[in-house]
């Protein structure tokens, strides 16, 4: 029986090599054709701002006709370099297209930047443009925001497993993801996340996601700047609020009848994780952080798609073990010695290194 992955990789690859267009929204309300918004550059006519640090494409801020616009075109190849990275952009295309169906039948999706426009064929994606910037992720409000829009795509099948800065844009009165490239469904009901049989994988959730992707890597910036203190502070802001998320989800699942093992498996992480910010702030911070930064390091790994912050946290992993070895074995977070387990990280830097996106190539 194929994973969920392989299900939808499968899915993907066959949309891809049918070469059957895949399109979503109406060509007829865009400034231009979309030949011509396709073969955009940044000296187009109404381009007023080009954006090459995506991952999956270059994004251009276009003001024509009375149109203020993001349109995205991806690229041939992806710097993703496994089959994610390969299938990320007419996976995207689909999300978009269940997401429209999902809000048209009342679904409440918060956050989420709604497309006006997708194309397989032209390799074109067009969203209203969010004037606004990186999301402050000390900020609670910016916190509740994500976590709310988590919970409803988790809600309606939606499993987002990129929260990067990258893929986020606060206006000042909400966050918006607007990248769902690595956006997966699964049956909420039945399912705990979209990896393996959708159970098998219960340390992938939506806080654990948002921390490694996205929050872990603004408190190594607060811990190098403001020291241990502060960036536990922050870490126990944001561990309270994804507490109170999962309790919220748990709720609503309960209440649309979800099978008992996705909603013991939430009980099962709001226990345990209640009871390590209780006990030891310090220590869950030091406990998760390894998690967070260990996961993010081998994603980078696996897509070859590494950058300045995967070497920082791979500074930080060596750091912890050697000062907090015994903290991590008592927790279960060692499967080798730690003798062994420097000598992985130090494996891990020399390729992190090798694998190293040129200037302009990462999302982060």
């Amino acid at each position: 029986m194929p994973t969920l992955d392989e299900q939808r990789q499968q899915a993907a690859l066959a949309w891809l090599a049918s070469g059957c267009e895949l399109s979503i929204g109406d060509a007829s309300r865009l400034p231009c054709p979309p030949e011509a918004l396709a073969a955009l550059t940044p000296s187009s006519t109404g381009v007023h701002r080009h954006v090459a640090s995506g991952l999956t494409g270059d994004v251009y801020e276009l003001r024509l006709h009375g149109q203020h616009l993001a349109v995205k075109v991806a690229r041939t190849e992806s710097r993703v370099r496994n089959l994610d990275g390969e299938t990320a952009f007419v996976n995207e295309l689909l999300r978009h297209q269940e997401l429209a169906t999902a809000r048209d039948a009342g679904a409440a999706l918060p956050g989420i930047l709604h497309a006006h426009y997708g194309s397989l064929r032209h390799r074109l994606l067009v969203t209203p443009w969010v004037d606004g910037g990186p999301p402050d992720l000390s900020d609670a409000r910016v916190l509740r925001q994500l976590f709310n829009t988590g919970v409803h795509l988790h809600l309606a099948g939606h499993f987002e497993w990129d929260w990067s800065p990258g893929n986020l844009l606060d206006d000042g009165q909400q966050v918006w993801l607007f990248d769902f490239g690595y956006q997966y469904r699964f049956d909420p009901l039945t399912q705990f996340n979209s990896a393996g049989d959708g159970l098998s994988c219960p340390q992938h959730h939506l806080v654990e996601r948002l921390g490694a992707r996205c929050v872990f890597a603004a408190l190594l910036d607060t811990e190098t700047t403001w020291g241990l203190a502060a960036a536990v502070a922050q870490f126990t802001q944001f561990q309270a609020l994804g507490l109170a998320a999962m309790q919220l989800l748990h709720a609503q699942l309960a209440q649309r009848g979800a099978q008992a093992k996705p909603l013991q498996t939430l009980q099962d992480w709001r226990s345990k994780a209640g009871t390590a910010l209780a006990c030891d702030p310090a220590t869950a911070y030091r406990c998760e952080g390894w998690v967070a930064h260990l996961t993010d390091v081998l994603d980078d790994l696996h897509g070859q798609s590494c950058d300045p912050r995967t070497l920082q946290r791979l500074d930080w992993l060596q750091q912890v073990l050697h000062q907090h070895a015994a903290a991590l074995q008592a927790a279960g977070l060692l499967n080798q010695p730690p003798s062994a387990m420097q000598a992985q990280l130090l494996q891990y830097q020399a390729q992190a290194q090798q694998w190293q996106l040129a200037p302009g190539g990462s999302a982060r």
